[in-house]
């Protein structure tokens, strides 16, 4: 018996019985180890019923791993023989797929210098939008994140799903990230700016694959200067991984429809786990690209044997998905991952009627956002110049526009509702790229001389773009990826300069800016228990012992609570107040402490 296959019968058997085991550890033992973990967290959840409940999927997965292990001894040979086959076709197909990589660069490096340095110009600027971005001031969702998951031990990353929001591959890379370099804002961004740059170079190999050089060029100028892309590439959620992860699999997806290759479909299995691992929504572009291969296929006439592939591969892709959610299906059960309270399903007339409003204010303006009108307008008249086209444009092309339609209105027609706009980043480079080729099909019509068209209209798009983010700033202010506060370091260097916070009895108050207000605590070392809570005026001991309360009136940049559909203007101290359910009459006297940028902080004394 081979040494590896070994290795996989000791793993199934003794997993097997660890579960068996753990599932008879005492509630109070496992309570204790819980707490532990998840100092200053709440673990209120952990309760009799849910521990039972704990115990019953724990045994349940044990009886199945044992049985897989046990018929894994029964057809021991079978399964070897197989096994050892498929690993030397994966080597042997690794170097096929290592080979074709280098050959198709050398080719674009021989004979395409012009066309890949004016890429390598886009490529720069869309890496100084990102960098520019980068050392913003932390936002609710990355502060929240950070608080209650990644900054605590792996194994709460790993083990906790306690709401929608927590993209699990992401904060367990934060978590070794923090381990390693610091707590600092940009070490929790660094995976989503990596991300958002790879994208730049992916949108263009994908385009300059499946269509041309203007394409290729144009459309990945509009990814490297797409403000909501470039938000999330500085933003640490995991919506640009996901985007990247969507890209890559379809120009991945695009090799194989031409070639057979067993370590090809290994990377896109591995991707598309860690995309679902990411953010459970990655349904969405997974079932695109599942449906752009089956379509690629028939519309070539290609042998069936592709389609088997693709179907293999998309069921070990969600078995494999199933295996790294595991611990969380353990503890928290399935509807945990199949069910979301953000969103509420309707009735079916409904969705239908409001479907086009969801697709101009949820998608198309978020999509737009930060560019000039006439710009618009010119991305606008290329999609509808494709869409007027599109029986001359190629079958690729054609694949991917019905494949995107069709799999988003059968997925969101049976979950009937409407996802935030942020859930549809991973579409802009596919928009962009079919307004691409509808521009492109026009320049041909026009001129022979393509790419220098192209390069002219990348630098235009480049320098209006980009100089319209920068001066208006809405990056920096925008509330679609959880708030930011921009004084809140400052503010906390100002209490801890100023207040002894339990010699004194001070406690800080505002709940809009909690989550950020308590990283900052954490950076500086100040108790956390000195911030109030959403239920902390509940506890009479707590109110016995609040003497002086310091409010933090806080908002958005000024500028920015004067533009239209800004939805954040500055947050008044009495609603700080009103919304911690303190009573203003206990206290005696109000003072104004200091005013920052944006913040002002006041004292309120009950003496």
């Amino acid at each position: 018996m081979r040494i590896y296959y070994k290795v996989l019968l000791i793993i199934l058997f003794v997993l097997g019985i660890l579960f068996f085991a753990l599932s008879f550890l005492p509630f109070n033992t496992v309570k204790s180890f819980v707490v532990s973990l998840c100092n200053e967290g709440r673990v209120n959840f952990f309760n009799n019923v849910f521990y039972y409940n704990i115990i019953y999927r724990l045994r349940l997965l044990s009886l199945l791993v044992l049985i897989i292990a046990s018929l894994t001894t029964v057809y021991r040979i079978s399964i070897e023989r197989y096994l050892s086959v498929r690993l030397t076709e994966l080597i042997e197909s690794y170097h096929d797929l290592k080979n074709d990589v280098l050959i198709y660069i050398n080719s674009l490096v021989k004979n395409h210098k012009i066309e890949l340095y004016s890429f390598g110009f886009i490529f720069i600027v869309g890496i100084f939008l990102r960098g520019y971005y980068l050392f913003a001031p932390i936002r609710i969702d990355e502060a929240g994140i950070f608080m209650v998951l990644a900054s605590k031990s792996l194994i709460v990353c790993i083990f906790s799903y306690p709401f929608p929001g927590h993209h699990v591959f992401y904060t367990i890379m934060v978590n070794i990230l923090h381990n390693i370099l610091g707590d600092s804002v940009w070490v929790m961004r660094l995976p989503a700016l990596l991300a958002g740059i790879l994208l730049i170079p992916a949108t263009y190999l994908l385009f300059r694959k499946i269509s041309n050089n203007f394409t290729a060029l144009v459309s990945s100028t509009l990814v490297a200067v797409s403000s909501p892309l470039i938000e999330y590439s500085t933003n640490a959620r995991g919506y640009s991984i996901v985007t990247f992860i969507f890209v890559i699999s379809l120009l991945l997806i695009y090799y194989l429809s031409e070639k057979r290759n067993i370590f090809g479909w290994f990377v896109f299995i591995i991707l598309s786990a860690i995309g679902f691992y990411t953010v459970t929504i990655y349904l969405m572009p997974f079932g695109i690209v599942i449906l752009w291969y089956i379509l690629i296929i028939l519309f070539k006439k290609k042998s069936y044997v592709y389609l088997y592939d693709g179907g293999i591969a998309a069921i070990i892709t969600i078995l494999l998905a199933i295996i790294i959610y595991l611990p969380i299906l353990i503890v928290y059960g399935s509807s945990v991952l199949l069910s979301n309270d953000v969103f509420v399903v309707l009735l079916f007339m409904s969705f239908v009627i409001g479907f086009g409003h969801m697709v101009v204010n949820n998608m198309w303006v978020f999509w737009n956002r930060e560019v000039q009108l006439i710009i618009i307008y010119f991305i606008t008249f290329g999609f509808i110049m494709m869409l007027a086209m599109i029986k001359y444009i190629n079958k690729e092309m054609q694949a991917l526009l019905i494949s995107s339609v069709l799999w988003i209105v059968i997925l969101l027609s049976i979950m009937r509702m409407y996802p935030l706009p942020r859930i549809w980043l991973f579409l802009i480079p596919v928009y962009l790229g079919l307004a691409c080729v509808g521009l492109g099909y026009v320049v041909e019509r026009i001129t022979r001389h393509t790419l220098s068209i192209a390069i002219i209209v990348s630098i235009i798009l480049l320098t209006a773009i980009s100089s319209n983010i920068i001066m208006n700033n809405i990056i920096y202010n925008s509330d679609s990826g959880g708030q930011l506060m921009v004084d809140g370091e400052k503010i906390t260097q100002y209490i801890k300069n100023n207040y002894r916070l339990k010699d004194d009895k001070v406690f800080v108050v505002n709940l809009t800016f909690l989550s950020q207000m308590m990283y900052y605590f954490k950076r500086y070392n100040l108790p956390l228990d000195h911030l109030l809570r959403y239920n902390s005026i509940e506890n009479k001991e707590f109110v016995r012992n609040l003497k002086n309360l310091i409010v933090i009136e806080g908002g958005c940049d000024p500028i920015m609570s004067s533009l239209p559909n800004f939805y954040f203007p500055k947050e008044q101290k009495e609603k700080v107040l009103k919304d911690a359910k303190v009573n203003i009459n206990d206290f005696q006297s109000c003072v104004l402490l200091k005013k920052f940028k944006v913040a002002s902080l006041y004292l309120y004394q009950r003496e």
